[in-house]
């Protein structure tokens, strides 16, 4: 909650310039959380000055990382057709600095909520997950070097896993005289056999999509939760109302339930989840799996 008012506060004072009447409702919307040292108008306030002490590049790059290990991620789970609730066993998160990753280790916490899985590790050999090699774009280079393209080709072809992340850091790469900037050289990435590795230029990570039965039973446990979150709001309960839920399932779900019944519970308000012999007033099909469920509320 401070950070998003420090947000939004901050928000107003810049905005005010430009858009001084949404700013001014917005400020006085925020004043009963604001000290009494504040003026009563955004516009009688300073302009906010930047705080130099409060700037953390490290921490930045590593949010960066973090964004693009959870697209790598979804992209992974896509081409598997494994669904984001179904929970994955394990995440190896791959990049040469070792401080990079103990920053990315400080945001754990977010990617394994993003994108479900129950372990995390790091590594810092990205040759054990990743084939690196390059190709000469030749369009560019056959018309620049002429009679050399052939030369430089096999040299391009050749380049090491270190000279390839040299000219991605510093943009370009020498070689016999000639110097090549990233649009000259073409750099392609390939899962290592027997890795579920994905890439980009910034990061690897290898994710573990093998699926066992525990893990199965707690993705539908997961579904089951969001048929129940979908069935509050669809009957108009309020957020904060606990329910009785009286269910029939078939027999995987009806596992899973059992297995997650805690879970189900915490995360619906439910206080009482239990089977029933009579149909539900709603029906689902999850993963060709039947479900009904009848929900009360509890005053």
């Amino acid at each position: 909650y401070q950070t998003l008012y420090t947000t939004l506060h901050e928000l107003t004072l810049c905005m005010a310039p430009f858009a001084p009447f949404l700013a001014e409702h917005i400020y006085r919307l925020l004043l009963p959380y604001q000290g009494s040292k504040n003026p009563i108008s955004v516009h009688l306030c300073q302009f906010p000055a930047a705080r130099e002490e409060l700037i953390q590049p490290t921490l930045e790059a590593a949010v960066a990382r973090m964004q693009n290990i959870i697209l790598l991620g979804r992209q992974k789970r896509n081409q598997v057709k494994i669904k984001t609730k179904v929970p994955l066993a394990r995440l190896t998160i791959i990049h040469q600095e070792q401080g990079m990753l103990d920053e990315i280790a400080r945001l754990e916490d977010y990617i394994q909520s993003e994108l479900n899985v129950k372990a995390l590790e790091y590594s810092t050999d990205e040759s054990k997950f990743i084939n690196l090699f390059a190709k000469p774009n030749s369009p560019v280079l056959g018309k620049r070097l002429g009679k050399d393209f052939g030369t430089f080709r096999k040299l391009i072809e050749g380049l090491s896993s270190n000279h390839l992340h040299q000219l991605q850091d510093a943009g370009s790469l020498e070689l016999q005289g000639e110097i090549f900037s990233n649009d000259d050289i073409l750099i392609f990435r390939e899962a290592r056999e027997g890795t579920q590795a994905v890439s980009n230029r910034f990061i690897s990570i290898d994710i573990d999509c093998t699926l066992n039965a525990a893990l199965m039973r707690e993705g539908l446990a997961r579904e089951v939760v969001n048929r129940i979150q979908k069935t509050r709001k669809d009957i108009g309960l309020k957020v904060t109302d606990r329910i009785a839920v009286h269910y029939q399932a078939d027999a995987e779900l009806t596992a899973a339930i059992a297995e997650h019944g805690d879970y189900i519970m915490h995360e619906t308000l439910c206080s009482e989840l239990l089977a029933a012999s009579d149909k539900g007033a709603f029906s689902f099909e999850i993963d060709d799996q039947h479900l009904e469920l009848t929900i009360t509320v509890i005053n």
